[in-house]
């Protein structure tokens, strides 16, 4: 009974932990991000087409997933800054 106590607990102790780097500390980071300046809501249009990239996942190629270092980063190509957790606030 003692060991089980143990074992308990200690499966206990590591849910939180885990919950906390996984849910608690990300949370944490970004829930006081504004939009930036001039940032507007998405217009009907905007969100039509938003839910038809997701319907016909084109998220799967048409996305930020890493590739080779060739293709390099948007501000190496001059295409401007890294994107910031505040330019999707909507």
């Amino acid at each position: 009974m003692h060991n089980e106590t143990k074992l308990l607990a200690g499966g206990m102790l590591m849910l939180s932990i885990a919950t906390s780097a996984l849910v608690v500390i990300p949370y944490m980071t970004v829930r006081d991000v504004k939009a930036p300046e001039g940032l507007k809501p998405y217009t009907s249009q905007e969100l039509r087409g938003r839910q038809q990239y997701i319907a016909n996942g084109c998220v799967y190629c048409h996305s930020q997933q890493p590739r080779a270092k060739n293709f390099g980063t948007d501000l190496q190509r001059g295409w401007g800054r890294a994107s910031v957790a505040a330019d999707y606030a909507y």
